[in-house]
């Protein structure tokens, strides 16, 4: 590869870093192109990026943005996946493939989330996380069930205050 392509591999990785919340790293060393296309396109529909990475090229990316613990777990083939703050659609995604394959596909190298770097063992943990239309949702339900214990027993109150008067009607 030629130095001007190197810089271009770097400008657009650093684009990418620059960009992202949170960065899953993967291990696809095990992943067939059909599964591999399958997972992007799913990844795409979703508004999650994901590339291949060099990894002397990103790591020297890595330094740069300051993320040097990222570097520890740059051995080997190395697959990023990284989104704006959403971690919980990409993570369950991955977790889902890995369910599939019986964890034989995907192993997690590692996590960067929110400047800190945690280790592929802590990945179920974000996978259990809930996504942002699941948290709003659960968030609503929350806010909506006062109102509805106040509405059941105004409902309440006021049929028993019918039985009774219907009561006296009928002495």
């Amino acid at each position: 590869m030629l130095r001007n392509q190197k810089e271009g591999v770097m400008e657009r990785y650093a684009s990418v870093v620059k960009e992202a919340g949170f960065i899953i790293l993967l291990d696809p060393t095990n992943v067939n192109i059909r599964i591999m296309d399958e997972f992007r396109g799913e990844l795409a529909e979703k508004g999650v990026k994901a590339m291949q990475l060099k990894n002397t090229l990103a790591r020297i990316v890595f330094e740069r943005q300051g993320m040097e613990a990222a570097c520890e777990v740059l051995v080997g083939p190395s697959f990023l996946v990284c989104g704006g703050e959403d971690i919980g659609v990409a993570a369950k995604l991955i977790r889902q493939y890995q369910k599939d394959f019986r964890d034989a596909i995907f192993p997690v190298k590692g996590v960067w989330f929110e400047g800190k770097l945690y280790p592929g063992e802590d990945f179920k943990l974000f996978a259990e996380l809930p996504t942002k239309d699941e948290a709003r949702s659960q968030l609503l339900r929350v806010l909506k069930e006062p109102a509805r214990q106040i509405a059941s027993l105004a409902t309440e109150t006021y049929g028993r205050l019918v039985r009774v008067l219907n009561g006296y009607a009928a002495k």
